[in-house]
């Protein structure tokens, strides 16, 4: 998105009456899900849909990965960095 701001191309949306769910099929960039068990359900439903999507279960039951399992969260988001090169 912002690449395509800096560009000067129009913020993508899903079109009307499109649900947001379902566009995730069109993204082309590598998507991480970090999620505790709490909703490890909405994880697992939501990755597989991104052609680059990939779900990373973490420790923690608050449903905030990313302040519970610090060491998951560095590690997913380095390795998606990763994949972008």
């Amino acid at each position: 998105m912002i690449a395509a701001h800096a560009r000067g191309e129009e913020r993508a949306v899903p079109a009307e009456g499109e649900r947001w769910i379902d566009w995730l099929r069109r993204l082309t960039v590598p998507v991480a899900i970090v999620s505790t068990r709490s909703a490890w359900w909405a994880a697992e439903v939501l990755a597989p849909r991104a052609p680059r999507g990939e779900a990373f279960l973490a420790r923690g039951d608050a449903g905030l990965p990313w302040l519970e399992d610090r060491d998951t969260t560095i590690a997913v988001l380095t390795g998606m960095v990763g994949r972008c090169r």
